[in-house]
């Protein structure tokens, strides 16, 4: 038996292949675009701006944000999170940070500052403190204005500014309980804290209530209302010591 011939079939050139151009295609586009990207001026900073912020300074801003990135570094070398978290860890003050891309050669930097829910003093130290119970700037206590001014006798904690030093329940418990005072017509000069169950508040009328933030606070507002109303006329809160609000139904108070 004869073997049949093998027959080869002839392989066409490369370039002439469709796969072959799309490679080249593809290198192309990709060389086009690095070179685009780190050979051209289109992605080069050109402005920076700082913008939201009114007690801190922005040129401590710029400062901070120079040793991250500068003019004419390519917009990729920004990181938005490193700027965050460089600002907020160097302005105690700083509540929030956002760096926004404007143009390919345009960041804004929006600083969002902490605004002061009271005054926190401990060991004759005072300071602002937002309503998430951080402290961010040193402030004389004579100089809180219309803020609640809360001491404290109780948390053994050291005063570090950018810290929390109450929590944000606890404050927002204070500024709820000042706020239903003030609509009965009672005056605080301050919030004492004694311990975790005991809070004296210190009225401009030289009386002070003893209240429990760990109960309801409502309940306990409701039994303040109803012995002033009931037992204690306003001639005579002048020789009043104090209100007990904390036990129970009853809402005991003592004359000096």
């Amino acid at each position: 038996m004869k073997r049949r011939p093998h027959s080869f079939k002839k392989e066409r050139p490369i370039y002439l292949k469709k796969s072959f151009w799309f490679g080249v295609l593809i290198v192309l586009f990709l060389a086009g675009a690095i070179y685009l990207i780190f050979f051209t001026p289109y992605f080069k900073l050109k402005k920076i701006e700082i913008g939201g912020n009114q007690k801190i300074l922005t040129k401590d801003i710029a400062a901070k944000v120079d040793g991250l990135f500068h003019i004419e570094d390519y917009i990729f070398s920004v990181r938005p999170e490193k700027v965050r978290q460089e600002i907020l860890r160097s302005f105690p003050q700083a509540a929030n940070v956002k760096t926004e891309f404007k143009a390919l050669d345009s960041v804004f930097i929006f600083v969002e500052e902490r605004k002061p829910a009271a005054v926190f003093c401990q060991n004759e130290e005072c300071f602002l403190v937002d309503e998430e119970g951080i402290i961010f700037e040193k402030i004389l206590q004579e100089d809180s204005g219309i803020l609640s001014v809360i001491n404290n006798y109780f948390i053994k904690k050291e005063a570090i500014l950018g810290e929390e030093m109450l929590s944000g329940e606890d404050i927002s418990k204070i500024l709820k309980f000042n706020e239903s005072l003030v609509k009965i017509e009672i005056s605080v000069s301050e919030f004492r804290i004694i311990s975790k169950e005991k809070i004296e508040i210190a009225t401009k009328e030289g009386w002070d209530i003893f209240v429990n933030f760990q109960n309801d606070i409502d309940w306990q507002m409701v039994k303040l209302e109803a012995v002033l109303a009931e037992k204690i006329p306003s001639e005579k809160r002048s020789g009043l010591e104090y209100i007990e609000l904390r036990f129970g139904n009853l809402a005991p108070f003592k004359y000096r």
